[in-house]
């Protein structure tokens, strides 16, 4: 447990050189007329400086992409818009996007499971903390904008490589409505309707609402032979990394005075996302935790450069490197034997990710005189997401082997040695939140030269966050009971956890710290509270050169409680740690 508070202070600015286009206007002036067309672009209105701008005035590195591109391209998430963005990526690994991984221009955080990220996501203005908020599709969205580079003033320390602002739908002043479906291959079938316009008070409340949903089975196929078992409730059934996701959106716009303009709106994504495409093989772990028995295929080269802790060092021929060389087998081993499957196996039991986003929010608008507006801007967010992770074992149609003493359910799963099997799944980080954030901000352009914002910023979060390891007996087709297995779900930990007192062998790892029975492994809550003041001025000083200088004063509070530690511990409690008598 500690307290510690933080401040930072951050200044930046920014020289923009906008090369004017007089010289080469002479040039053609003297040149012989000719027919042209009309080629001038639609302008690009942004707020990647937190007030609306058009695209080709403004001295930050911006790709926006409209409603009518997302549509016409077919963009259905976050990995579309990176794959379209220079400098962009984003990888929502084979958890779906519960460890997802934003990077712009190659400044990746650390940790992939780290709370604070690079890039800062906003929805509307209000930040999104969590990897697995990111991804929140594209329904109902009227921009999405990847801003490039530090945004550290206006956005905060968490915008240190850029960040990225989705704009939901505004309501419109003439009435509309509308229904969309599309239907592809792979079960792929979107349907949303949306209507929106005047509903009262002589037309100044505008009303939007917006449903949505999104569905497919993925393009990769399983080739695990349960594939198609479809286990109840989240699941992954069919193909790998496809979805199922709902969108609720409804925003209230009220406009009492010309000056005055105050908006309100609810968004909710439910997010379900099957277990990604993914192959692994590991090497000198894999016989200090457990994960492979001896005369079982491990790497083939490069011999272990590690002390064994806990086992003996493994006999086999390839049970002890660390790397392997050549072309990426498909024969893999377990409690049946050595096996040939081709492709990617994955358990039908996982799950990628099950998330749900609410968020509302509350903004108004004042114009205080012909070169002043203020504005507020209220956010709550709220969030839970829980994954499996995939299945743990390398080989999901055998399981793992676990120590004698580690009794499952299913005792056809035990071999002449002693040693049973099951299939175990982690979801790390599990997490819940819950935050609200308030943004004061007042504008100055003076309509010629010279323009300023200055702001002040409060928010306050609290976050939990948590591991759960399942360990379930072994799905495949091997026994009429073990193909019985692929149906039941993963939606709580399995049955086949000990009880704590059959525990005889001491705490040794990971593997081990399951025979603690603790399904809320490593679980954590933190508590922030930032307080910010901020501004940006700009200044033309010429036509062609515009000077931007930016700062944010920052003071946070952050209170950690650890309630158990990776091997399940609670605060206080201790355990004898000492090495097993049989292989783990």
């Amino acid at each position: 447990m500690n307290f510690r508070k933080k401040s930072v202070w951050l200044l930046s600015s920014i020289v923009s050189l906008q090369l004017s286009g007089t010289a080469v206007q002479a040039q053609q002036a003297q040149a012989p007329k000719v027919a042209r067309v009309d080629k001038s672009l639609e302008e690009i209105v942004v707020t990647a400086r937190k007030r609306e701008e058009s695209i080709q005035d403004i001295p930050v590195s911006v790709t926006p992409f409209t409603a009518d591109s997302l549509e016409r391209r077919g963009f259905t998430g976050l990995d579309d818009i990176a794959a379209a963005t220079p400098g962009f990526t984003y990888e929502g690994f084979i958890t779906g996007g519960n460890h997802g991984n934003a990077v712009i221009r190659g400044l990746a955080q650390q940790f992939t499971t780290s709370r604070i990220q690079n890039v800062s996501f906003f929805i509307d203005g209000v930040y999104l903390q969590r990897q697995s908020m990111l991804n929140l599709g594209m329904i109902d969205m009227e921009r999405v904008e990847v801003i490039k580079g530090p945004q550290n003033a206006l956005f905060g320390r968490n915008a240190f490589a850029g960040a990225v602002n989705y704009i939901t739908a505004k309501p419109k002043a003439e009435p509309e409505a509308y229904i969309a479906v599309t239907v592809g291959d792979n079960e792929r079938q979107d349907v949303k309707a949306s209507f929106n316009g005047p509903i009262a008070l002589d037309g100044r409340l505008l009303a939007k609402a917006t449903f949505g949903f999104s569905q497919y089975d993925g393009h990769t196929k399983n080739d695990h032979p349960m594939a198609d078992a479809d286990p109840t409730g989240p699941s992954t059934t069919g193909n790998l990394g496809g979805w199922d996701d709902e969108i609720y959106s409804l925003m209230l716009a009220y406009e009492p005075t010309d000056s005055l303009m105050l908006r309100t709106s609810y968004y909710k994504n439910n997010a379900e996302k099957e277990t990604g495409a993914g192959y692994s093989i590991s090497g000198v772990n894999a016989a200090r935790f457990g994960l492979r028995l001896d005369n079982q295929l491990d790497l083939n080269c490069n011999w272990r450069t590690v002390n064994d802790i806990g086992n003996p060092s493994p006999t086999a021929a390839h049970s002890g490197y660390s790397a392997w060389c050549g072309e990426l087998p498909t024969t893999a081993a377990g409690a049946e034997g050595p096996r040939t499957q081709d492709g990617i196996l994955i358990d039908p039991r996982g799950i990628g990710q099950v998330a749900t986003t609410e968020v509302i929010t509350f903004t108004a608008d004042y114009e205080l005189n012909e070169g002043w507006t203020a504005h507020y801007l209220f956010g709550y967010a709220d969030h839970e997401t829980y994954s499996t992770g995939g299945p743990g074992g390398e080989d999901p149609l055998v399981g793992r082997g676990i120590a004698a003493d580690f009794a499952l359910n299913a005792a056809n799963n035990q071999d002449p040695n002693g040693y049973k099997y099951a299939n175990t799944f982690s979801g790390r980080p599990n997490s819940v939140l819950e935050s609200f954030s308030h943004e004061l901000r007042f504008d100055f352009d003076s309509g010629d030269r010279y323009r300023m914002s200055l702001g002040a910023y409060y928010s306050k979060t609290e976050d939990r966050e948590h591991s759960t390891v399942f360990i379930s007996d072994v799905c495949s087709p091997f026994t009429e009971e073990q193909r019985q297995n692929c149906s039941e779900p993963m939606s709580t930990p399995s049955s086949a956890v000990p009880d704590p007192g059959r525990l005889t062998t001491g705490i040794v790892y990971d593997q081990v710290t399951r025979q603690h029975a603790n399904t809320r492994l490593e679980d954590t809550s933190f508590e922030d509270e930032i307080i910010a003041l901020f501004f940006s001025t700009s200044y033309l000083v010429r036509d062609n050169i515009d000077m931007t200088f930016e700062g944010r004063l920052t003071h946070e509070d952050k209170y950690v409680f650890r309630h158990a530690d990776p091997f399940g511990l609670a605060f206080g409690e201790s355990v004898t740690y000492r090495l097993p008598e049989d292989p783990v």
